[in-house]
């Protein structure tokens, strides 16, 4: 008994120390496989690590990119390089990427939805509380729609970068900087690294262009066609105009962050 007490407890260490070892916001776990059956989810936690330099965190964003105009590249290689997909995402997916938000007051006390012009659930947004900025960990759980590959689609897997957001200062846009708000987000192509459109793709000095992602993995039941090769790996993110659409929470109609 005392042996495998002591097996649980370095068990938990190991843990601890994995989980405070990350340097950035990210999914856990990050990775599933096709799944078609009805109603299917995957469970996962966007684990907030730290807070921006010395202050704490006290409100944090999610969404996933909407499917409407994201971003789609392709790779042949295994991910070493990547090119933009002149074409819709329903190309690769027949469905799913959306999502379902599990209520946690464990961390925040007020969680809120975020839907696409659709009424599509892509993400959610989160305060009334705060993550002191180190030394601590919140893990917000929430369920993403299992994804079904298109069948005539050449994807062997599919990876998308939701854009989030830990703020720990509210702030208008023209302040955010490293000591008030983490992106974690995949920067759009084209848009200039020095310029105001690029706001939300984070401060370089830390976090510029590092999104989080969850790779979703064809199952073998739908295997690719012959004409596919071996197939391509894609991954989907935001696009400029999700980004200053959905990087925004209200609260009873009015606009609470970024401030006005």
């Amino acid at each position: 008994m005392k042996h495998r007490k002591n097996a649980i407890l370095l068990t938990m260490v190991g843990a601890v120390w994995a989980i405070q070892g990350l340097a950035h916001t990210r999914l856990s776990p990050a990775t599933a496989e096709e799944n078609q059956a009805r109603h299917a989810t995957y469970t996962t936690f966007a684990n907030i690590t730290h807070g921006c330099g010395e202050n704490p965190v006290i409100g944090h964003i999610l969404f996933m990119p909407d499917q409407t105009d994201s971003i789609v590249e392709t790779s042949s290689d295994g991910g070493q390089t990547w090119v933009a997909y002149n074409g819709p995402v329903s190309d690769f997916i027949d469905a799913g990427g959306f999502i379902r938000v599990i209520k946690n007051r464990d961390t925040f006390d007020t969680q809120q939805l975020i839907s696409d012009s659709l009424g599509n659930p892509i993400g959610y947004w989160a305060a009334g509380g705060e993550l002191p900025p180190r030394n601590w960990v919140a893990s917000m759980p929430f369920r993403i729609q299992a994804v079904v590959f298109k069948a005539e689609g050449c994807a062997k897997s599919i990876t998308f970068m939701p854009a989030i957001a830990d703020v720990c200062q509210v702030t208008s846009p023209a302040d955010f900087n490293y000591d008030t708000v983490d992106f974690w987000v995949k920067a759009v192509p084209g848009v200039d690294p020095a310029s105001v459109d690029a706001k939300y793709f984070g401060d370089c000095t830390h976090s510029c262009d590092s999104p989080a992602t969850f790779k979703v993995t064809r199952g073998e039941s739908n295997p690719l066609l012959a004409s596919c090769g071996q197939g391509v790996d894609v991954r989907i993110y935001p696009s400029m105009r999700q980004l200053e659409e959905n990087f925004k929470a209200y609260w009873n109609n009015q606009q609470i962050w970024p401030a006005p």
